[in-house]
């Protein structure tokens, strides 16, 4: 490690500063690949997914009570990340450190009782001009609050449904942090539905979708419990079948099923003056496909009005609509109607936008927390 950021106080023991240059030499990695002007909660988002590559066990944005006297208080702080339960890490993105930022820091490793911490400030043009360590030799505090981390080991680097190189976990997670920093108040979503709003606007770049996705409740309950039970997935068109990741479907015995071009289809449909999409459906019926699936549409608005009707007319009882056509003709109406029963969960996106991309997206992030609740049940 540079001279330049060697610890502020006390030297810490040989396993601390093996700790501590691991976690600077991941900060510099983020700050390398993003450099500064960046909101703090991107440069948070992007160091977690260094020291995930790192196996380090961390946890962020930890509630810390504060006693008074024996009594607690009203007001609690923050603090950003612990690391392997040893390190607190304060970080900053301001223009320059003031001895108050080194202030915060020794007062939340003395409420803490954690011995050590990094002061990381992202907005200097060189990364370790702005790293400061603070080792503290704390006695038993009688204020300190234990935090229980030990148990937290971070695991929310799925494995089958990541990208599969380390370079493509960096460039799409660092997109994810970015997409959380502008997408703005996001607070009319779960923390189980963001994910999927997150990757839709990463598929498209359209922040629009943060307000125009709209979610059953029941929504990611069903869609997650049919991706765990194997249920089918039926689209409306192939484009859905041929984005969705093979290795993360096989992973959980998913297949999937679309009509849209077969000859039958196709006939049927002249005969009897509809789309290939109403038809497709229709088959996919015929075949036992609906019931229980994840039933994706993103092209084909009757696609979606026939679901409606084969709910309503003929019992069939899917797991899970995500209806996200586009288009001007029939596409906001279809969803309007999917909105409007109360059979089967929905996930839809409002108006003329969507597409089979969303559609894509929305199953990959559902995939995903499919594959971290499997390791975190």
């Amino acid at each position: 490690m540079n001279k330049s950021i060697s610890p502020q106080r006390n030297k810490g023991t040989e396993k601390e500063d093996q700790l501590t240059n691991a976690i600077i030499d991941a900060a510099v990695a983020v700050h390398r690949e993003l450099g500064p002007g960046l909101l703090k909660s991107v440069y948070e988002e992007a160091l977690c997914v260094e020291l995930t590559m790192q196996n380090l066990a961390f946890k962020r944005q930890i509630e810390l009570p504060l006693v008074d006297k024996g009594s607690p208080l009203s007001t609690t702080f923050r603090l950003d990340l612990v690391v392997e339960n040893s390190v607190v890490i304060e970080m900053k993105a301001v223009s320059k450190l003031l001895p108050v930022h080194e202030a915060q820091l020794i007062s939340y490793l003395k409420l803490s009782g954690i011995g050590l911490g990094l002061l990381i400030n992202f907005h200097e043009s060189l990364l370790k001009q702005g790293i400061k360590r603070q080792v503290l030799n704390l006695p038993k505090l009688k204020n300190a609050v234990p935090l229980c981390l030990c148990d937290e080991k971070h695991t929310s680097q799925n494995i089958v449904t990541e990208q599969l190189t380390q370079a493509g976990r960096k460039i799409e997670h660092s997109s994810f942090a970015i997409v959380d920093a502008e997408a703005g108040d996001r607070g009319s979503y779960t923390e189980q539905q963001w994910p999927l709003v997150r990757r839709m606007i990463h598929a498209t770049a359209d922040f629009e979708f943060n307000g125009l996705t709209e979610f059953h409740p029941d929504a990611m309950q069903a869609g997650l419990k049919a991706i765990a039970a194997g249920a089918p997935i039926v689209a409306d068109v192939e484009m859905i079948c041929v984005g969705l990741s093979k290795p993360r479907l096989t992973h959980f015995g998913v297949a999937t099923h679309q009509f849209i071009s077969d000859d039958d289809v196709i006939e049927n449909a002249k005969r009897e003056a509809t789309t290939r999409a109403v038809q497709a459906m229709r088959k996919a019926h015929r075949a036992g496909l609906l019931d229980g699936a994840i039933i994706g549409v993103g092209n084909a608005p009757t696609a979606l009005l026939e679901v409606i009707r084969l709910i309503r007319e003929e019992g069939v009882r899917p797991a899970l609509i995500v209806g996200m056509p586009v288009g001007f003709v029939s596409a906001a109406e279809s969803k309007d109607a999917v909105a409007a029963q109360s059979e089967t969960p929905w996930v839809i996106t409002r108006g003329r936008k969507g597409g089979s991309t969303l559609v894509v997206s929305a199953i990959h992030a559902m995939l995903a927390l499919a594959e971290a609740q499997e390791t975190n049940p």
